[in-house]
């Protein structure tokens, strides 16, 4: 353990970890893990190290309770890794003592880093790891980054499609919509060449169970928010339909543009953020396509068995990162022989062809209008 006034240097620089030291100390697992994850987030790598180790000592005192030590300790030697420090070959052994997958993945992940691997090496070694955390954790952000550059660089086949993805503009809005959203959504429908259709709870729920059933009607149902709510029924949609699929605060700016930059060649067109997360408030695809298959299973999947965890993990892009990861680890495993018809874009495409619609609800009201 390390010097109590030792480790509130290492928070000075970090408010929000400052304020939870402050607040609770550092004497137990979870609450070094908290500390440990906001410096995580804003950046503070080698000092979140030193917290996820003071909660690896701390569950010492509890090895069978969560998160448990190979997960605190694979955190810790990520953090490092992305610090650009060395890592220690105790740390390293007693995680290949504790779980082969994670030691795998961080060794990828730092070979990788020193040139000494190349995506695809890297992308083989890390494997299927990524199904020992939620959909949408950072093992999916390392995993996709390393598809995008693959994609980039022409190491994955790319096969585009006779067969285009319909010129169809799905909504929704729940229900009440204001007058800003309305506004948003005529402005599409004046696209000459594309169809609109506009989903509110009611015919969401009744088009759920009619072409889905009642499992369908059930998660969607039981969703903690509009935002939510939405996701399930996007990926449903456009699985059945094929099209675009458009948020209600979400502009494109005009027909021309969308007609110009996004190709409908493909079976489907995802833009990332800077970050690597996939926008899931604006894509296009294909009907019945592997990616949104495997989107709908990993939706059913948290809907039933992790009901409380983020909707960004559990209904909303972390969905879409997991699909791609794994439909690109059946090829390079030789389960399935065709590539993904897949087309990646860039934040800055999302901007180009997008932008946040001035609605009243952003500006400090709700996300329904009552």
């Amino acid at each position: 353990m390390i010097d109590e006034n030792d480790l509130k240097g290492l928070v000075k620089e970090c408010p929000v970890a400052e304020g939870l030291f402050q607040q609770h100390g550092c004497h137990d697992v979870m609450t070094a893990f908290n500390i440990a994850n906001h410096l995580h987030m804003h950046g503070f790598l080698k000092e979140s190290a030193v917290f996820y180790q003071e909660a690896i000592d701390y569950r010492k005192d509890d090895p069978e309770g969560h998160p448990r030590e190979e997960i605190l300790l694979q955190v810790k030697l990520l953090c490092l890794v992305k610090a650009g420090a060395e890592l220690e070959d105790s740390d390293l052994n007693r995680l290949q003592v504790l779980s082969e997958p994670l030691y795998h993945y961080i060794v990828g992940v730092q070979q990788h880093r020193q040139g000494n691997l190349s995506i695809i090496e890297t992308l083989q070694k890390i494997g299927y790891t990524y199904e020992q955390f939620h959909t949408g954790e950072e093992i999916d952000t390392i995993y996709l980054r390393l598809i995008y550059e693959g994609l980039s660089k022409g190491n994955f086949p790319n096969k585009i499609r006779k067969t285009e993805i319909p010129r169809n503009l799905f909504f929704f809005w729940d229900r009440n919509m204001p007058d800003d959203v309305r506004q948003n959504i005529e402005h599409h429908q004046q696209f000459k060449n594309y169809n609109v259709e506009v989903f509110d709870q009611d015919r969401a729920i009744e088009w759920l169970y009619k072409y889905y059933g009642k499992e369908a009607k059930t998660i969607f149902l039981k969703s903690r928010h509009p935002a939510e709510a939405a996701d399930i029924l996007r990926v449903h949609v456009i699985n059945l339909y094929g099209g675009f699929w458009v948020d209600a605060d979400l502009k494109i700016t005009s027909e021309e543009l969308l007609e110009k930059y996004i190709p409908r060649n493909y079976d489907n067109v995802l833009l990332l953020t800077d970050g690597y997360f996939v926008h899931n408030d604006f894509f296009a695809a294909t009907a019945n396509n592997i990616i949104l298959k495997d989107c709908l299973l990993s939706i059913y999947r948290n809907c039933y068995e992790y009901g409380g965890l983020f909707i960004s993990y559990k209904t909303g892009p972390g969905v879409f990162m997991r699909a791609i990861n794994r439909a690109y680890f059946r090829c390079m495993d030789g389960a399935v022989k065709e590539m993904p018809s897949l087309k990646l874009m860039d934040q800055k495409m999302f901007d180009k062809i997008t932008e946040q619609y001035p609605v009243a609800y952003k500006q400090g009201g709700t996300w329904t209008s009552t």
